[in-house]
């Protein structure tokens, strides 16, 4: 009987089977046509959410295997062997791509960003002609990845609100943050996951890699950054999820946030293992936890995963509510931020936001009207 992996590698493999088929039928240089399977598949994945509800359903062979074949990242795309067909694929003439590779950093400009803690970040804006180089690698190449549900950050379909679902009614969450996660990231990591997981040509890797890295390491402020970091523990992390699942637990990671979950209570040595199991992922890509951030919590406490409160269904949390309501009533706020509040707010609580919304609109209708008559206004537009 076959393996749920050589399941999974059957399935893929039939589905590229399919995709040379269709290739060589085209006059054309090869298209994208991953994308419809991929959203087969994050259909899938919303059916397996469910069914996890329903412990009893995953007892059943079939269903114990899907869920298997879904947790493990997937390129569904042909690899690439050659920089002629890379340069076929991104529209870009050889020449000037390898240039562009060859003098790469000087596309990078680095800019301080500001935390909420008031410390500093560097980011980067990537110039053009390589910020558009980075957008076709994403829509051609990035594109065709299948991500399994544990991956949740800056993903299609998925948010801080479907990953905090993943932990709702949790009795304990151990929560860790990878520390100075994008520029901590070396370029042969960045190497390994073209060539070992895309599985192209060393010449494809190496060219790939120069074009998204500065300066011997990746950077945030990329199209690519985030898709970089779903992808980085590759080879490790589905091997942590499914050891994690054998002792009842749910992994997730929305990019450097990590939570780990249990309906039960888990015992000491459990958190402990968990914690260093972790670190062991990291330290094997050369990263680093930060201890500051390594938090377990239970649930005769609040619990909190990316932003929304989760010892029930998951919610934002009551006090950001006050203060957003506190906000409108004040009048003394800007109509942009504001209206992002509230959208965050409606993912989870519409009535509130609707209600708060109303006032929002109360006090933009009689500033219109002071402004027309001449009057001065507190608000801030």
């Amino acid at each position: 009987m076959d393996t749920p992996c050589q399941t999974t590698d059957i399935v893929v493999g039939f589905w590229r089977f399919i995709m040379n088929i269709i290739n060589k039928n085209k006059a054309k240089p090869r298209i994208n046509r991953s994308g419809k399977f991929i959203k087969f598949l994050n259909l899938v994945n919303k059916l397996i959410l469910f069914l996890k509800s329903i412990e009893w359903i995953l007892k059943l062979p079939f269903i114990f295997i899907l869920v298997l074949i879904m947790e493990k990242l997937k390129y569904l795309n042909k690899p690439i062997y050659s920089i002629k067909s890379l340069t076929l694929l991104l529209g870009i003439n050889k020449a000037q791509l390898l240039q562009i590779a060859k003098n790469s950093n000087k596309y990078f400009q680095l800019v301080k960003q500001i935390k909420k803690d008031g410390s500093e970040r560097d980011c980067h804006n990537i110039r053009e002609p390589l910020k558009s180089i980075h957008k076709k690698i994403k829509g051609k190449i990035i594109s065709n990845v299948y991500y399994p549900l544990y991956i949740q950050g800056s993903i299609k379909g998925r948010s801080n609100l479907t990953n905090a679902k993943l932990h709702e009614r949790s009795a304990v969450i151990v929560q860790l943050d990878i520390k100075n996660f994008f520029p901590s990231i070396k370029t042969k990591y960045i190497y390994d996951l073209w060539k070992y997981f895309f599985n192209f040509s060393d010449e494809v890797s190496n060219l790939l890699t120069n074009l998204i890295t500065f300066k011997g390491s990746f950077i945030q402020g990329s199209t690519l950054s985030s898709d970089i970091a779903n992808l980085i523990f590759w080879d490790k992390e589905h091997y942590l999820v499914e050891k994690f699942k054998d002792n009842g637990l749910v992994y997730s990671r929305y990019i450097d946030d990590i939570n780990i979950s249990s309906k039960n209570k888990i015992s000491d040595i459990l958190k402990t293992d968990v914690i260093q199991q972790v670190h062991s992922m990291a330290k094997s890509k050369e990263l680093k936890l930060k201890n500051n951030k390594t938090k377990i919590l239970n649930k005769n406490n609040q619990l909190l995963v990316t932003g929304l409160v989760v010892n029930d269904k998951a919610k934002v949390n009551k006090q950001y509510i006050d203060d957003v309501y506190q906000e409108a009533i004040s009048g003394d706020y800007n109509y942009n931020s504001i209206n992002g509040k509230l959208n965050y707010i409606k993912q989870t609580n519409p009535k509130k936001a609707s209600n708060i919304l109303k006032i929002v609109s109360v006090n933009k209708a009689n500033s219109t009207n002071n402004v027309e008559g001449g009057e001065k206004v507190g608000l801030s537009c």
